[in-house]
């Protein structure tokens, strides 16, 4: 997010989990869902983080999670995917593309056999009923970029 339109502040989420079903050979048969608890904000500011929590921003308690859970998954290059499926922020549910590359199978030590994915898009907060404060609202992005780093044992 750009603040004042100069500055970028990073966030992140604590606390998250998903599932991603996922086969190398039939791509197309995996699926994937992402459930995101919004009062792990963390953007290392505390007060902003309070602020996010509310209802002009992320409304947490009404809609603690934001989730996506993806409907079909196409070819898009070596490696690549457009994983399409629900996005849903604050009760609002939007249908959206994302651009996912497979890294990957690696061996994780204590872990075993992992799945590598990433992805990195932008929303626009508005269209998820994300306005902000009378007097924020104007000098933070509209534009959010999201980027998602997620590692899942194969065959689950």
């Amino acid at each position: 997010m750009t603040k004042w339109g100069l500055v970028e502040v990073d966030g992140r989420f604590r606390t998250h989990s998903g599932t991603i079903a996922f086969d190398p050979a039939a791509p197309e048969t995996g699926s994937i869902e992402w459930v995101v608890n919004v009062a792990s904000v963390d953007t290392g500011e505390p007060r902003r983080d309070q602020a996010l929590l509310n209802e002009e921003y992320f409304d947490a308690a009404r809609h603690p999670d934001l989730t996506f859970r993806s409907t079909s998954i196409k070819a898009a290059g070596s490696n690549r995917f457009d994983v399409t499926g629900t996005l849903t922020i604050r009760g609002v549910a939007k249908t959206v593309t994302l651009p996912v590359t497979y890294g990957g199978r690696h061996d994780v030590p204590g872990e075993g056999q992992m799945d590598v994915f990433q992805t990195s898009f932008t929303i626009d907060r508005f269209d998820f009923g994300i306005r902000g404060g009378t007097v924020m609202r104007t000098v933070i992005s509209r534009d959010v970029k999201i980027s998602l780093v997620a590692a899942s044992r194969p065959g689950r």
